[in-house]
């Protein structure tokens, strides 16, 4: 188990040597992967409540229009009985 440690560490030690030598830091990119995987979760959690509140609004909109419906439907039913009568 140790030998794994030690040989994972060297690699990612070499890894990281490898990218400084060339002027690019680890913790520069581990930073901003970390800001552009936020930024996502950010974006789709502002999605998915733009989407929560149009499906609300239109919820809302179409049980307005039934009931509205609903009450033209039964007054010609009443008109219809009345004139039957």
């Amino acid at each position: 188990m140790s030998i794994t440690m030690s040989t994972e560490s060297d690699v990612i030690g070499e890894v990281r040597n490898q990218y400084e030598r060339n002027g690019i830091l680890l913790k520069s990119m581990m930073d901003s992967a970390a800001d552009d995987t936020q930024s996502a979760a950010q974006s789709s959690g502002e999605l998915v409540t733009q989407f929560a509140e149009t499906a609300h609004d239109t919820a809302q909109e179409t049980s307005g229009v039934v009931l509205d419906a609903s009450g033209e439907v039964a007054k010609s039913a009443r008109a219809s009985a009345k004139r039957a009568l």
